[in-house]
C-alpha cells in the first residue's frame, strides 16, 4: 500500500508540475506575442507619419481659424509630438520585450525535468497551437484598426478641429463627414492604446434628444457621447 501512495504523489507532483510550468509558459508567451506586434506597428505608423487614435494629440488654438496653411502647420507639429511619444513607448516595449524572453529562458532552464514528462510533447504542442491563433487574431485586430486610422488622416478627420456653428452651448462643433461610416470610424479596437491626451480621444456619436422645453432657449440641444 505504501508502495502505491508513494507512485500515486509522485504521478500528481509531476501532473501539477507540468500544469504550472504550461500554465506559466503559456502566460509569457502570450505577452511577447502582444509585445512583439505592438512595437511592430508603432514602428509602422511613424513610418507611414500617423498616429493611433489613442496617441492623437487634439490640442487647438482658441480662436477660429480658416486657414489652411496654418492648420496643415498644426497638424504636422501634433504629428511630430505623436511620432515622439510613439517612439518613447517602442523603446520602453523593447525593453520588456527583452526581460521577458529573459524570464522565458529561466522558466525553461529551472523546469528540465518537465521534459520527461509522458505529455510534455502533446502540451507544447498545444500552447504552440494556442499562441498562433492568438497571433492571428493581435494581427488582424490590429490591421483593421491601422486601416481605421489611414483612412482618417487621408480623408483630413484625424484632427476635430472646431467650425463656427449655430448651436450655442453645444458641447462640441465636431461633425463626421457625411459621407464617412461611424462603424468605419472607430470600433472598440480603437480604445486599445497606451495612451491618450486628456482631450476626448474619440469622435462623439450623433444622439438627438427632444428639445427643450426652456425659454431662454428655442434650439434643439444635442448630446455627444463617445462610443
Amino acid at each position: 500500500m505504501s508502495e502505491i501512495q508513494t507512485n500515486c504523489n509522485l504521478d500528481n507532483e509531476q501532473e501539477i508540475n507540468i500544469n504550472q510550468y504550461m500554465a506559466k509558459m503559456k502566460r509569457l508567451l502570450k505577452k511577447k506575442s502582444n509585445l512583439h506586434w505592438h512595437i511592430e506597428f508603432l514602428n509602422k505608423y511613424a513610418r507611414e507619419n500617423i498616429s493611433p487614435l489613442g496617441l492623437r494629440i487634439q490640442v487647438f488654438p482658441s480662436f477660429q481659424t480658416t486657414i489652411p496653411e496654418f492648420k496643415v502647420a498644426w497638424e504636422q507639429a501634433l504629428s511630430t509630438c505623436s511620432t515622439q511619444l510613439m517612439k518613447l513607448l517602442v523603446g520602453h516595449h523593447q525593453s520588456e520585450l527583452l526581460s521577458l524572453e529573459q524570464d522565458i529562458l529561466l522558466l525553461q532552464s529551472n523546469n528540465e525535468g518537465i521534459k520527461g514528462h509522458t505529455h510534455y510533447d502533446k502540451r507544447c504542442q498545444d500552447i504552440k497551437d494556442f499562441i498562433t491563433k492568438t497571433t492571428k487574431d493581435i494581427i488582424y485586430k490590429k490591421q483593421v484598426k491601422l486601416s481605421k486610422d489611414r483612412f482618417a488622416f487621408s480623408e483630413g478627420f484625424a484632427y476635430r478641429w472646431q467650425a463656427p456653428t449655430q448651436y450655442k452651448g453645444s458641447r462640441s462643433n465636431f461633425r463626421v463627414p457625411r459621407n464617412v461610416d461611424s462603424n468605419q470610424y472607430t470600433t472598440e479596437d480603437d480604445t486599445e492604446s497606451d495612451s491618450s491626451s486628456l482631450l476626448p480621444s474619440q469622435p462623439p456619436s450623433r444622439r438627438n434628444y427632444p428639445a427643450s422645453t426652456s425659454s431662454t432657449s428655442g434650439t434643439r440641444k444635442r448630446g455627444f457621447g463617445a462610443h
